[in-house]
């Protein structure tokens, strides 16, 4: 018999076909300080705790500590509040340790026997649980006529689970309640043989609990920005018939297609050297002028600039670093440095993976290898330091003052390195950001003429788009409720982001799937209708950017060009005529830009990265809070969403995170191009666009609005969120009225000049029609912080 025992912290032994009220009682012990199980109301919430319990071979003490640990990492974004979207990360949890334990246990066995005796083993040093005892697998073996089949999730995200054994009910049913997978590389294929087949992994989706369209909280707006400021639909104010707004792309984007995995490894090496150094050497000049300048003028010392600086050497081409030093060579006084923050390996598990083939294998040392307050090491540019790694250690003064570190991070540190081997840190630095963007009076002036509606709205809304229905038309449910809020508020623009044909749900020509459809037809019979009914709409244009995720790009790698790109310059109109959308895109209503983009809506600065790089950093963040919460820099802030949001601003780049995390099947990262220039933020945008799986939200990152949109599908046919922005216009009669006195410039407002001016951090106190300060040319900064108002809706 098959009895699935377990053990609790205290050594009591449960057996899953029984009534654990045991089990259940130390539950509510452990949960008392989060949850009160002790209600009715909570029941069920208990039944699934205890069932987890047991399936997943946890104790009710370590149950309650991961709980705890999801609740506080969202305590800042108001998810504490929701035990149900907590305990469903606390599944996915639970699922992805117990398959990379017992996959990290199978490497090398070839039977199912040897499965069940490794898993008999602890799964963590604080924990020891047993999934099966020898004599339940012996007996599970030697029933006759038994027939145990163990599927993958397939694309459907449906599990199929058999036992026919009427001494595995109440296992069984366990299993079912809690759907669990088998590891993903492994699948059960004959039970007198015993030998195990690799299958190919694919994404795991929450099952949907309810249809798309008895979805809750339709239309429930979730978040405002700037809650004080109007917001000014067109619908409502009777310019449905004005197309309004000038949008233009600045140059150095993907624009073009290309080859990739073609390029030299050297080529990508110089490329990773030079963000390096370009982002050292903003930290070197900031050191220079706000630390030691200062600290010479205090001591009254002058200090010759040639004193300060590095002597000047022949070739220009060679950078002059004032302030850092090389940090592997002995320094026994306090000295900065900069580079790349990477995690150390050790030699034999380098070995070991260059050696092996295995996927799995792959996954565990990748996991064993997360940064860590033990592997962190700063890795130098070739210009200041030969490239070389040295290992770095956080002092408590570092770490009282707060850290947020990330691999491919470049920072700036202070402390000393006596051997030349470690450098212990006081105090890290972050790269400065860049400035904001500014306008000519005068061309804002125009764009705003008599006439024209001051306003500009925005609906953004993200992949996917697509559900689980009964057919395509059921599908697509979703991007047509998109299209019914279009049509009601006439935005002047709306910016759709893949993927409209989803790789994790469509495979075409595969048995077993859904669709047997091209992906060429699937978009132009399903969601080039849709588009086009957008783009019917009096004064409103669509702006279509790819993803990696999306059948109809043929483009895999980010950055991707605009969808229907050709290797060499210009679309090809073959492949938009496939897609429906030659004749969309040729009058101008339609869009395509490439992902990453930055694209100016009039006077706004937008940039846009369509991939879940949130979602990456936030699984690859190693974070040490400040002692105190007085601290200003919120590059160690409790909000989480903050610290995400900050890590593009102040690492000027749209996907900062390097390498990339291998569990994301659908990225991959094209290093030639993402640091050539076509992910590198050009200037602080007005308003930063991620899309992410993580909660929908805005936040002000000093003085940039940063939206993620959420996503209008969440799971398999759960309703998500999309993203609804107004900008108010500057004050165009004062400007007016003012231009003739410019050389004495306009009253200061809350503005600055070229992005000098003290960002705010928070959402109180804003102007909607704010003046900023002029400069010679006649240009002033655009504060849109200050006069726009964003809200996440649900779909």
């Amino acid at each position: 018999m098959l009895s699935a025992n377990k053990r609790n912290g205290g050594g009591q032994i449960y057996n899953s076909s029984e009534n654990n009220s045991e089990l259940k009682s130390q539950l509510i012990l452990e949960f008392r300080s989060t949850l009160d199980l002790t209600q009715s109301v909570k029941a069920e919430m208990l039944d699934r705790l205890s069932e987890w319990c047991c399936v997943f071979g946890v104790t009710a003490e370590a149950i309650a500590a991961k709980y705890e640990a999801i609740a506080a990492n969202n305590a800042a974004n108001s998810l504490s509040e929701e035990p149900e979207y907590i305990l469903d990360t606390l599944r996915m949890r639970l699922q992805s340790e117990f398959d990379i334990a017992l996959q990290a246990k199978t490497l090398g066995q070839s039977s199912f026997l040897s499965i069940a005796n490794t898993a008999s083993q602890p799964f963590s040093q604080q924990h020891t649980q047993k999934i099966f005892n020898t004599d339940d697998v012996m007996n599970f073996v030697g029933s006759a006529g038994f027939n145990a089949k163990a599927k993958l999730r397939g694309a459907n995200s449906q599990h199929a689970k058999t036992m026919s054994s009427g001494n595995m009910t109440s296992a069984a049913s366990a299993l079912q309640r809690a759907p669990i997978a088998v590891p993903k590389e492994y699948t059960l294929t004959n039970t007198s043989t015993l030998t195990l087949a690799p299958k190919i992994q694919s994404q795991t989706l929450s099952h949907p609990t309810v249809a798309f369209k008895d979805r809750p909280n339709k239309g429930k707006v979730e978040d405002v920005f700037n809650s004080h400021v109007p917001l000014k639909l067109n619908s409502l104010n009777g310019l449905r018939t004005l197309n309004n707004v000038e949008i233009s792309l600045p140059p150095g984007q993907q624009m073009d297609g290309y080859r990739y995995m073609f390029d030299r490894l050297t080529e990508k090496g110089d490329l990773v050297d030079s963000r390096i150094q370009e982002l050292s050497l903003t930290i070197d000049s900031w050191i220079h002028q706000n630390i030691i300048l200062k600290e010479a003028a205090l001591e009254g010392d002058t200090m010759d600039e040639d004193v300060i600086a590095v002597a000047k050497r022949d070739d220009d081409k060679t950078p002059n670093f004032r302030a850092l030093a090389n940090p592997a060579i002995p320094h026994h006084t306090r000295f900065y440095t900069a580079g790349r923050i990477v995690a150390s390996q050790s030699p034999s598990d380098l070995t070991s993976l260059q050696s092996s083939n295995s996927t799995t294998q792959k996954k565990v040392a990748a996991v064993a290898d997360k940064l860590n307050a033990d592997n962190l090491m700063l890795e130098t540019c070739r210009a200041l330091g030969g490239g070389t790694r040295v290992s770095i250690a956080l002092s408590d003064a570092a770490v009282s003052s707060g850290v947020a570190f990330f691999p491919g991070m470049v920072v700036g540190l202070s402390g000393v390195n006596p051997s030349g081997n470690l450098v212990h840190v006081d105090r890290v630095y972050e790269a400065p950001k860049l400035g904001f963007p500014t306008s000519r009076i005068d061309e804002i002036l125009r764009m705003y003429d008599v006439g024209k509606n001051g306003n500009v709205n925005v609906i953004v809304a993200a992949g996917p788009f697509s559900v689980d229905g009964n057919g395509l038309e059921a599908d697509y449910e979703p991007l047509r409720e998109v299209v019914a809020v279009v049509e009601r508020e006439a935005p002047q623009v709306v910016i759709l982001c893949g993927p409209f044909v989803d790789e994790a749900t469509y495979a075409p020509g595969k048995p077993g799937y859904r669709y047997a459809m091209r992906t060429e037809d699937v978009f132009r019979k399903m969601v080039a209708p849709l588009i086009k009914k957008m783009a019917e709409v009096e004064g409103t244009r669509v702006i279509i950017a790819p993803s990696t995720r999306g059948m109809e790009s043929a483009w895999v790698a980010y950055p991707q060009p605009p969808i229907g790109s050709n290797v060499s310059s210009g679309v090809g109109g073959d492949v938009l005529r496939g897609l429906g959308l030659r004749e969309l895109v040729a009058s101008g209503k339609v869009i395509l830009v490439p992902n990453p983009v930055q694209l100016s809506i009039n006077e706004v600065l937008i940039s846009l990265s369509n991939v879940d790089s949130l979602m990456h950093l936030s699984g690859e963040e190693f974070v040490r809070l400040p002692a105190t919460s007085s601290t200003p820099n919120t590059m160690q802030s409790s909000d989480k969403f903050v610290r995400l949001f900050k890590h593009h601003l102040s690492q000027r780049h749209l996907y900062p995170l390097s390498p990339p995390p291998i569990s994301d099947l659908y990225f991959a990262l094209d290093v030639t191009r993402a640091y050539g220039g076509a992910a590198s933020l050009q200037a602080m945008p007005d308003i930063l666009i991620l899309p992410s799986m993580l909660r929908a939200c805005v936040r002000n990152v000093e003085g940039c609005v940063c939206v993620n949109p959420g996503m209008v599908v969440k799971g398999v046919s759960g309703g998500g969120n999309f993203a609804r922005i107004c900008v108010h216009p500057l004050e165009v009669e004062r400007m007016k009225e003012q231009i003739g006195g410019i050389d004495s410039g306009i009253e200061n407002g809350g503005g600055g000049i070229s992005g000098k001016r003290k960002a705010e951090e928070t959402d109180d106190a804003v102007n909607v029609t704010p003046v900023a300060s002029a400069i010679s040319d006649h240009s002033l900064e655009h504060s849109v912080h200050s006069r726009c108002r964003v809200e996440i809706q649900r779909i």
